[in-house]
Protein backbone atom coordinates (compact mmCIF):
# COMPACT_ATOMS: atom_id res chain seq x y z
CA UNK A 1 0.00 0.00 0.00
CA UNK A 2 2.83 2.58 0.60
CA UNK A 3 4.63 1.44 -2.46
CA UNK A 4 1.32 2.94 -4.36
CA UNK A 5 2.20 6.86 -3.21
CA UNK A 6 5.23 6.80 -4.92
CA UNK A 7 4.07 5.32 -8.02
CA UNK A 8 1.15 7.41 -8.52
CA UNK A 9 3.10 10.46 -7.50
CA UNK A 10 5.65 9.07 -10.77
CA UNK A 11 2.27 8.56 -12.65
CA UNK A 12 1.19 12.22 -12.22
CA UNK A 13 4.16 13.66 -13.59
CA UNK A 14 3.52 11.99 -16.83
CA UNK A 15 2.45 13.96 -19.63
CA UNK A 16 2.71 11.59 -22.38
CA UNK A 17 -0.64 9.79 -22.38
CA UNK A 18 0.42 6.68 -24.46
CA UNK A 19 3.69 6.43 -21.73
CA UNK A 20 1.03 7.23 -19.07
CA UNK A 21 -1.92 4.67 -19.81
CA UNK A 22 1.02 1.90 -20.25
CA UNK A 23 2.87 3.20 -17.18
CA UNK A 24 -0.54 2.28 -15.51
CA UNK A 25 -1.17 -1.05 -16.98
CA UNK A 26 2.27 -2.30 -16.24
CA UNK A 27 2.27 -1.15 -12.50
CA UNK A 28 -1.19 -2.36 -12.40
CA UNK A 29 -0.46 -6.11 -13.77
CA UNK A 30 2.75 -6.08 -11.62
CA UNK A 31 0.36 -5.43 -8.37
CA UNK A 32 -2.12 -7.51 -9.10
CA UNK A 33 0.27 -10.22 -9.03
CA UNK A 34 2.47 -9.34 -6.45
CA UNK A 35 -0.72 -9.39 -3.90
CA UNK A 36 -2.72 -12.45 -5.77
CA UNK A 37 0.01 -14.44 -7.59
CA UNK A 38 -1.87 -16.72 -10.15
CA UNK A 39 -5.25 -15.83 -9.44
CA UNK A 40 -5.00 -12.50 -11.18
CA UNK A 41 -5.66 -14.39 -14.65
CA UNK A 42 -8.99 -14.04 -13.20
CA UNK A 43 -9.31 -10.65 -13.59
CA UNK A 44 -8.11 -10.60 -17.22
CA UNK A 45 -10.07 -13.54 -17.97
CA UNK A 46 -13.17 -10.96 -16.68
CA UNK A 47 -12.20 -8.41 -18.49
CA UNK A 48 -11.56 -10.18 -22.07
CA UNK A 49 -14.48 -11.85 -21.46
CA UNK A 50 -16.41 -8.27 -20.69
CA UNK A 51 -15.00 -7.45 -24.17
CA UNK A 52 -15.85 -10.10 -26.30
CA UNK A 53 -19.49 -9.85 -24.92
CA UNK A 54 -19.55 -6.30 -25.71
CA UNK A 55 -17.62 -6.67 -28.97
CA UNK A 56 -20.21 -9.78 -30.22
CA UNK A 57 -23.14 -9.04 -28.69
CA UNK A 58 -23.81 -5.56 -29.16
CA UNK A 59 -25.52 -3.02 -27.21
CA UNK A 60 -29.12 -4.60 -27.55
CA UNK A 61 -27.92 -7.83 -25.38
CA UNK A 62 -24.17 -7.50 -23.78
CA UNK A 63 -25.28 -5.42 -20.30
CA UNK A 64 -27.36 -8.49 -18.30
CA UNK A 65 -24.58 -11.10 -19.95
CA UNK A 66 -21.87 -9.08 -18.48
CA UNK A 67 -23.40 -8.51 -15.13
CA UNK A 68 -24.56 -12.48 -15.22
CA UNK A 69 -21.38 -14.12 -16.59
CA UNK A 70 -18.82 -12.19 -14.04
CA UNK A 71 -21.78 -12.69 -11.08
CA UNK A 72 -21.73 -16.78 -11.75
CA UNK A 73 -17.58 -16.30 -12.42
CA UNK A 74 -17.11 -14.41 -8.65
CA UNK A 75 -19.91 -17.19 -6.85
CA UNK A 76 -17.75 -20.14 -8.48
CA UNK A 77 -15.02 -18.48 -6.66
CA UNK A 78 -16.43 -17.25 -3.41
CA UNK A 79 -17.65 -21.36 -3.42
CA UNK A 80 -14.47 -22.51 -3.92
CA UNK A 81 -13.15 -20.94 -1.50
CA UNK A 82 -15.53 -21.77 1.08
CA UNK A 83 -14.48 -25.49 0.44
CA UNK A 84 -10.62 -24.94 0.37
CA UNK A 85 -10.21 -22.07 2.87
CA UNK A 86 -13.22 -21.92 5.03
CA UNK A 87 -12.85 -19.35 7.61
CA UNK A 88 -9.59 -18.81 6.59
CA UNK A 89 -7.65 -15.40 6.82
CA UNK A 90 -6.00 -15.37 3.01
CA UNK A 91 -6.30 -12.79 0.92
CA UNK A 92 -7.69 -13.35 -2.26
CA UNK A 93 -8.32 -12.12 -5.86
CA UNK A 94 -12.20 -12.08 -4.60
CA UNK A 95 -11.63 -8.94 -2.85
CA UNK A 96 -10.69 -7.15 -6.00
CA UNK A 97 -13.32 -8.81 -8.32
CA UNK A 98 -16.46 -8.20 -6.15
CA UNK A 99 -15.49 -4.13 -7.17
CA UNK A 100 -14.71 -4.66 -10.59
CA UNK A 101 -18.06 -6.56 -11.20
CA UNK A 102 -19.45 -3.06 -10.47
CA UNK A 103 -17.17 -1.62 -13.39
CA UNK A 104 -17.60 -4.08 -15.47
CA UNK A 105 -21.24 -4.00 -15.65
CA UNK A 106 -21.16 0.06 -15.30
CA UNK A 107 -19.46 -0.11 -18.66
CA UNK A 108 -22.05 -3.06 -20.45
CA UNK A 109 -24.97 -0.94 -19.12
CA UNK A 110 -23.42 2.84 -20.05
CA UNK A 111 -22.77 0.85 -23.64
CA UNK A 112 -25.93 -0.29 -23.81
CA UNK A 113 -27.71 3.26 -22.56
CA UNK A 114 -25.81 4.95 -25.26
CA UNK A 115 -28.31 3.69 -27.99
CA UNK A 116 -31.09 4.96 -25.93
CA UNK A 117 -32.94 7.90 -26.84
CA UNK A 118 -33.06 10.61 -24.11
CA UNK A 119 -37.14 10.15 -24.26
CA UNK A 120 -36.62 6.56 -23.13
CA UNK A 121 -33.49 7.12 -20.16
CA UNK A 122 -35.65 9.79 -18.81
CA UNK A 123 -37.32 8.55 -15.41
CA UNK A 124 -40.45 10.23 -13.70
CA UNK A 125 -37.50 11.49 -11.57
CA UNK A 126 -35.86 13.60 -14.07
CA UNK A 127 -39.63 14.97 -16.15
CA UNK A 128 -39.67 18.26 -16.17
CA UNK A 129 -43.43 19.24 -14.67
Amino acid sequence: MLASYPIGLFNYKLTNPTIRLWYGFLTGIILQYLMYQEQCIHIIAATFATYLFIHFLGRRASAFWVLGGTVVHLSALHIYRMIVDWGGWNLDVTTIYMMSICKFSALAFSYEDGDKSDEVLKSSYFRSK
